[in-house]
């Protein structure tokens, strides 16, 4: 008898407990993981795995996905759910087959908030007192959010509601706690802002800058006309505002020592004319010069000059610092802004080897200007000269172009009330750009 009592004691015992974890699985329904595990962007879908934690009696359950009035049921398996939803600020609680629920999670609060983040640049380019906002692209499910992004060193620069605010030269990274990613930013005092010069600027001295330098002042035109969309009318405007508005020194004009023929007779490059991106600065830059006359020299060193011309100091045999013609710049201009034309002239009559063969060439009349159709990256061009529109404000058209009475590449300003006394030809740049890219009137 005292051997039953125990069996019964101990059956009621166990069922008890049985019936204790029950009970207790009943209700212990929460969440244990919330994981996010996939973002598919072309149907801006969620993929979610929903754990439960784990009980002694493994009960059906179901997920609730709710936003509003929608409200749309996963069934558990595995003691979990799989959904793909839509980016929607979603809420969402497990319940089982006794309709306990769990406590409520909102979606934003329990998975990551950014799905996707990339900064529009790896690295940007400023000098001091520039300002610039910190450029990105995003994917959040809460919108209402701020990356508090911050500067590394607040020496180079600091960071002022999601404005980038250069103080001194180096270089640092601006970064946010909320994503892996950074933005290197280097702070130059290699170039100026953009502005037209008031006075003559001085020419580029001979050997001013060391590879490293050169570099550098390569990788900035090259982020700056890849900023504003290469290949496009903005670029070209870029890269002639760069080297007229930006850079230091003002480029020598030096009369082409030779040209490119079709029989091959004539070939030169980096005397007068230089045919590759970047600046022709430094001892390297020597080494990619090919076909050369006198040279190769660097702008601003000393050339032999093969073109006659006394009225500004050309004789023959003698040097002058090396530097560009107007076709020459505007071949470096049109080069450096991701087109090719070739080795073309400034000539006035249209054909296949004049920059006025590249559009539509046309006479510089009022009813042109009173019209407005003539936008920065358009040519101006008078017989044997040709030029870019770089800015156009209201009163005047700003020009770059290469002269010898001005010994070399500068920007100038042209009242329209007077630019045809100068000019008499424009050349309408649409067709040939096809796409104006990140297009702006003026510098800013």
């Amino acid at each position: 008898m005292k051997k039953v009592c125990t069996v019964l004691i101990s059956a009621i015992l166990v069922f008890n407990v049985f019936l204790f974890a029950y009970i207790v699985s009943d209700y212990n329904i929460e969440v244990s993981k919330i994981q996010l595990t996939n973002y598919d962007a072309s149907s801006d879908t969620i993929s979610l795995k929903i754990v439960k934690n784990k009980n002694f009696f493994d009960k059906k359950f179901t997920c609730v996905l709710y936003n509003g009035d929608s409200k749309t049921e996963y069934v558990g398996k595995n003691n979990e759910c799989n959904l793909d939803v839509t980016k929607d600020n979603y809420s969402l609680y497990i319940e089982n087959l006794n309709k306990n629920k769990s406590k409520i999670y909102k979606l934003d609060n329990e998975i990551d908030n950014v799905l996707y983040f990339e900064f529009n640049n790896d690295t940007i380019y400023l000098v001091i007192n520039d300002e610039t906002n910190i450029e990105y692209k995003d994917i959040l499910i809460n919108e209402d959010f701020d990356y508090e992004f911050k500067s590394k060193n607040e020496e180079v620069v600091k960071i002022e509601k999601n404005k980038i605010i250069a103080i001194g030269t180096g270089q640092t990274d601006i970064y946010s706690d909320k994503i892996d990613n950074t933005l290197h930013v280097v702070v130059t005092d290699l170039i100026d802002k953009p502005a037209l010069a008031t006075k003559r600027k001085p020419v580029i001295p001979c050997n001013n800058y060391t590879d490293e330098e050169n570099k550098l002042l390569d990788d900035i035109l090259s982020y700056k006309t890849h900023n504003v969309g290469y290949s496009t009318r903005a670029s070209v405007v870029e890269a002639a505002r760069f080297l007229t508005l930006e850079f230091k020194y003002r480029i020598p004009y030096f009369y082409e020592n030779g040209r490119v023929t079709k029989s091959d007779l004539l070939i030169v490059d980096g005397e007068g004319r230089y045919y590759k991106e970047g600046l022709y600065l430094s001892k390297s830059k020597e080494n990619e010069i090919t076909k050369k006359l006198k040279g190769p020299h660097m702008w601003g060193c000393p050339l032999m000059n093969l073109t006659k011309d006394e009225t500004f100091g050309y004789i023959i045999g003698a040097k002058k610092p090396n530097g560009l013609d107007c076709s020459g710049f505007m071949s470096w201009v049109f080069r450096n802004g991701g087109f090719d034309p070739g080795d073309i002239g400034a000539g006035e009559t249209p054909n296949p080897n004049q920059f006025t063969d590249l559009g539509d060439f046309k006479k510089l009349t009022k009813d042109l200007i009173i019209e407005d159709k003539i936008k920065a990256g358009d040519l101006f061009n008078f017989w044997g000269h040709i030029a870019i529109v770089i800015g156009v404000d209201d009163n005047n058209y700003y020009v770059a172009e290469s002269l010898p009475d001005y010994g070399g590449v500068v920007a100038k300003k042209y009242p329209k009330s007077r630019v045809n006394n100068t000019f008499y030809y424009v050349v309408l740049m649409d067709d040939y750009y096809k796409n104006d890219g990140n297009y702006t009137k003026m510098w800013h």
